[in-house]
């Protein structure tokens, strides 16, 4: 991965999709325990790695959960800095350090290993790599969330795919799963993103939005025959489980 293109990160373009304010980490907080509870299942003294840990809105969620034993990283020094003085979560957790540089100096592993918004930037050569190494950083039965954007979704997949110049290549269910399983993993679940953190009236109307939506994307692609693409939410969210 090319570090030069993260050294200023944050301020050419991440800080133009997040603003850092309470408001933002407590949607991120509601999101990530709608879509990620079910699954940490209240493991509090779990190890926990975030790969790519951006504003570590998924470290806030941890800290505020019960959630201690983890360790953020991230390739871009200005965010790792945000984070380091951040008061949502422990920022000393926080380290300036690729994937590969981290569990290669690392000896430890992890009972759960998350890939928030990340597989995507890495180099289409070096993520079976990438994910063969983070296979063997984990415990038995240990689980590798990764979530990515979904090309799939005809109104945001292109939008989301190319909105990033260090985004490199887009995933649907069907390629994502392939890598996992590529990468030696055997028990691999895709799922829909639930984004619906909102008030009750905008959950409303974009929960029936959605599903009116759902229908109409996969009944066309079932009519140009492509019967395995099921799931056209924004992102999509693999369940790896390391056996």
């Amino acid at each position: 991965m090319n570090d030069s293109n993260y050294s200023n990160y944050f301020s050419t373009h991440f800080n133009t999709l997040h603003d850092n304010s309470n408001h933002e980490f407590s949607l991120f907080e509601k999101y990530y325990r709608k879509n990620y509870e079910h699954i940490l299942n209240d493991q509090f003294n779990a190890r926990i790695l975030d790969i790519g840990c951006g504003l570590g809105h998924f470290l806030h969620y941890l800290e505020a959960n019960g959630f201690k034993n983890y360790v953020g990283i991230d390739l871009s020094p200005e965010i790792v800095d945000v984070c380091r003085k951040s008061s949502y979560f422990n920022g000393k957790n926080v380290h300036n350090a690729s994937v590969l540089q981290y569990l290669k100096s690392s000896k430890k592993k992890f009972d759960f290993i998350i890939m928030n918004d990340v597989i995507e930037h890495i180099p289409y050569d070096e993520i079976i790599p990438t994910i063969k190494l983070i296979k063997t950083k984990m415990k038995r039965k240990g689980i590798l969330i990764i979530k990515v954007v979904n090309a799939s979704n005809p109104i945001t997949g292109s939008a989301s795919r190319y909105n990033d110049f260090t985004h490199t290549v887009g995933f649907t269910e069907e390629s994502l799963k392939q890598v996992a399983k590529i990468s030696g993993f055997t028990k691999v679940k895709i799922v829909p993103q639930d984004i619906w953190v909102f008030n009750p009236v905008i959950n409303f109307i974009g929960i029936f939005a959605q599903y009116i939506l759902n229908v109409i994307f996969r009944s066309l692609n079932l009519l140009y025959g492509r019967k395995t693409a099921t799931i056209f939410t924004k992102d999509i969210i693999a369940i790896v489980e390391n056996d």
